[in-house]
Order: C-alpha cells, then sequence, then structure tokens
C-alpha cells in the first residue's frame, strides 16, 4: 500500500492513491479541507479603508526600499524557499532517502513517525548489519548534510506510519541559496582564511563553520563587548583597532595634608564616612588586526570598544572548542590572560602616575613661587666707556 500527494504553497494539485477505497477516500478529503482553509480569509467579506496620505507615503517609502539590491533578509529567503517547496505523503514502510544514496532533496517532516538506520560492518563476523540511529518527529529535518555538502546519504529513514513531509528539491535550494546565503558564506570563508588556526579543519567543518558564523562591523566608539556581557560568539579581528577599557571603582579620602589617599574597592567593601568613590577608565591594550578574543578571557570590569572602524568575524564559542585541536583555543585565552595586566596591577599604575602627576604639579608651583635669580655682577665689571657714555647722556 503506498500513496503520495504533491502540492505546491499556493494549490493542492490531484492525489493520485492506490489501495484500500477508505484510505483513498480519508486522503482526498483531506486535500479538500487544507485547500478550503488555504483559501479560507478570500471567502470573508472585509469593508474597504481609505489610505491616508501617511500610509501612502510608508507603502512608497517600502517599494523603494525593497526595489534596492543588496543582501535579503531572512524573510525573503523563506519566501523564496516556500516559493519551491512541495507536500509529500509517505506511507508506513516507505523508505524516503537511502544510505549512498545521492543528495535530492531537504525534507521537514509535519506529522507521523519515522526511523533511522545506518548499515556498517559488524568487526567480529565481517557481514553487514543496520544500526538504529534514532527516530524522526514533527518539526525534525533530514537531508541537510548531504544537501549541503554535496556528500552521498549518511544513513536511510524509513516511515513507521503515514508521514507527511515538505521536500526542497537540490536545484530549487541551490538556486535559493546561491542568490542569498552563499556569498555571505564565501566572505566567513576568505575571512578565516587569513587565520592560521583554521589550516587543520576539514572542508566540512570549514562549511559548517561558515554556515553558522558572520561579519560585523563597528563604528568608533561603538562598544563591541560590554562590561559583564557573557557572549557566545569568538571575535577574530579582520580590519581596523580596538581598546580595552577597564574600569577602576577606587575610594578616595582626603588626608590633613591636603593629600588623597587611595583604595581599590573591591565587592563587599563599601564607602567610609569621609570617603568619596569615583569611578576612572583606563586603556590598557589596543587589540589590532588578526586579534582574537571571545574565548573566555578575564574581562572582568572591562569593556571592549573600536577606536576605529572595526571589522570582525563572529564564530560560535560552542562550535569553535568542538574543534579544539591540540588545545589550541584553551592555549590561546591563557596567552591573552597572561599578557593582559590584573586589575590590581592596573590599579598601582595609576597610582603610580597620579603620584608623578601631583608631584610635577607641585614642583612647577613651588618653582615659580619661590623665584630667584643669583647675580653676583657690580658698577665695577661694567666696561669705563660704557660709564663715559651713560654718564654724558644722563647731564
Amino acid at each position: 500500500m503506498s500513496s503520495r500527494t504533491t502540492t505546491s504553497a499556493a494549490s493542492v494539485e490531484e492525489v493520485t492513491v492506490t489501495g484500500e477505497p477508505k484510505l483513498r477516500g480519508k486522503l482526498r478529503f483531506r486535500a479538500v479541507v487544507r485547500k478550503v482553509f488555504a483559501n479560507l480569509y478570500w471567502l470573508t467579506e472585509t469593508e474597504e479603508e481609505e489610505i491616508d496620505e501617511t500610509d501612502q507615503q510608508k507603502i512608497l517609502a517600502l517599494k523603494r526600499k525593497r526595489g534596492k539590491k543588496g543582501t535579503l533578509s531572512l524573510q525573503d529567503v523563506q519566501k523564496k524557499l516556500a516559493e519551491v517547496t512541495y507536500l509529500h505523503c509517505y506511507g508506513p514502510g516507505r523508505v524516503v532517502v537511502k544510505q549512498e544514496g545521492l543528495p535530492t532533496g531537504i525534507y521537514f517532516m509535519l506529522s507521523g513517525k519515522a526511523g533511522i538506520t545506518q548499515s556498517a560492518i559488524d568487526p567480529v563476523s565481517n557481514e553487514p548489519v543496520i544500526i538504529p540511529a534514532g527516530d524522526l518527529e514533527p518539526g525534525d529535518v533530514f537531508g541537510e548534510i548531504s544537501l549541503i555538502h554535496d556528500i552521498p546519504r549518511t544513513a536511510t529513514v524509513t516511515t513507521y506510519r503515514t508521514c507527511e513531509l515538505l521536500h526542497i528539491e537540490k536545484k530549487d535550494f541551490d538556486k535559493v541559496i546561491e542568490e542569498t546565503i552563499k556569498p555571505d558564506w564565501d566572505m566567513c570563508k576568505y575571512a578565516m582564511a587569513r587565520f592560521p588556526y583554521f589550516d587543520e579543519w576539514s572542508s566540512v567543518a570549514l562549511h559548517e563553520c561558515c554556515m553558522l558564523s558572520r561579519i560585523k562591523t563597528y563604528e568608533p566608539n561603538e562598544t563591541i563587548l560590554a562590561c559583564g556581557a557573557r557572549t557566545n560568539y569568538v571575535f577574530f579581528v579582520l580590519k581596523g583597532l580596538c581598546q580595552i577599557i577597564q574600569h577602576l571603582n577606587i575610594i578616595v579620602k582626603e588626608t590633613k595634608k591636603d593629600h588623597q589617599r587611595c583604595r581599590l574597592q573591591t565587592f563587599g567593601t563599601g564607602i567610609q564616612p569621609g570617603e568619596i568613590g569615583q569611578t576612572h577608565f583606563m586603556q590598557i591594550c589596543i587589540l589590532s588586526e588578526l586579534a582574537t578574543f571571545g574565548l573566555g578571557e578575564n574581562l572582568t570590569d572591562r569593556r571592549i570598544i573600536a577606536l576605529t572602524p572595526v571589522e570582525c568575524l563572529l564564530c560560535p564559542r560552542y562550535w569553535i572548542m568542538q574543534n579544539n585541536k591540540a588545545n589550541l583555543w584553551v592555549r590561546i585565552k591563557r596567552f591573552v590572560d597572561r599578557r593582559l595586566p590584573s586589575t590590581q596591577q592596573v590599579f598601582h599604575s595609576f597610582v603610580e602616575n597620579r603620584r608623578w602627576r601631583h608631584y610635577s604639579r607641585d614642583l612647577v608651583i613651588d618653582s615659580l613661587r619661590n623665584r630667584y635669580i643669583p647675580n653676583d655682577t657690580s658698577i665695577s665689571d661694567v666696561p669705563y666707556s660704557i660709564r663715559i657714555s651713560e654718564y654724558y647722556v644722563d647731564r
């Protein structure tokens, strides 16, 4: 017994069923119900509403915006995929995809249940065996690995009961991807090629990382990573300069000699009477092109800000850590932590600079206040000719 229904996103085609009359009637009735629901909106009567000038201007602005060429949004990609999506109905026991078969499309499970199996060779008996690899339920997707990487099917999918699937053929999928997402993937792949960390990755891992990554630009003085923010991405600087800013929370107390005594405010310490809390921002590091951050470094009370126009490649951290060959990323993280000064070191540097500024300022003030130029010249040191000429001039 087998059945198959193929419909586009906007219409329902004729149902071709061979088998029992009851099943054929159920499938035809189901197809009619879907068609009614698809056109239910057009059966309701709505009153015509007048469009004011404001709405007309918004419509014109949207049309102009839609007419511009550029990268399509996620909604545009979904719309293009919906136009080439077909509905298939498979009866129980049907093989939807077979292991080692050619990738013909991607499938989305709407209803029913199917099983995943893989064929392998038993290392003991050296005979082929079937290994269960899981089940598929409504909402699951299968066939995407072979389709995206253009490799043979990695498993066999067999239906347990009647299943409804959405199917996108390979030629339609490739066409939509070629027009929409592939240029972004190529940009990410070119950016990853600039970093030697990805040289040992396989082509499949690089391809999947390109699909999960994106390139983002930042304007000068724009915050890339906020203070205390947790990020799920690793940042690879492609262009520009960015700086790491340290937030120093300092408690200042005035002394009797018009001097200030500073101490670093730590967690759990409060401000005592006669003390003033201050916050200072200090630049502790500049990150240039091909720098990496976001691997879990100690960025407590620190933020990363763009110093010039910056362009970064953002890769998911979980995917980076899954491909942690030779413990590379952990070693990079430790290297960055060793090069960055601690908060205590930054505070000591701040205190030393402040003392030097106060000393230099006091030195200049004292020099100008007690200005005295020693001069031992007397009248005897003046030549007689000059003294005689001055005498007659005065007479």
